[in-house]
This record gives structure tokens, sequence and C-alpha cells, in this order.
């Protein structure tokens, strides 16, 4: 008799931190340079948070 496990293996979550992060530094520093960093700021945060939810949802289905 084989011997196997009847469950898959779930695979490790994806972490999304450092995506987040540079997103917001991008989005930052191309805002400075067309002299609106807290609109960089704010688009950047943004960007992050829909990567974020990107990667979880493709993580959970």
């Amino acid at each position: 008799m084989a011997d196997h496990d009847p469950l898959p293996k779930p695979k490790p979550p994806t972490g999304g931190g450092a995506l987040f992060v540079l997103a917001l530094f991008a989005c930052i520093a191309i805002g400075f340079l067309l002299g609106q960093a807290t609109i960089g700021f704010l688009v950047g945060t943004a960007l992050g948070i829909a990567i974020n939810l990107w990667l979880a949802r493709r993580d959970w289905g």
C-alpha cells in the first residue's frame, strides 16, 4: 500500500510588503520630481494597497 497524504499541501502565501514599499517609494519619487510629493504618496499608497489586495485574492482562490 502506498503511503500518501490525501490532502494537497497548501502553497505558502505571497508576501506583498516589499511591493507595497516599492510602489510607495516610486510614486513619491515621481511626485517629488513633478513637484507633487503628497499626491505621489497618496497614489503610491493606493497602488500598494491594490497590489496587495490582488495578491491576497490570488492566494485565496
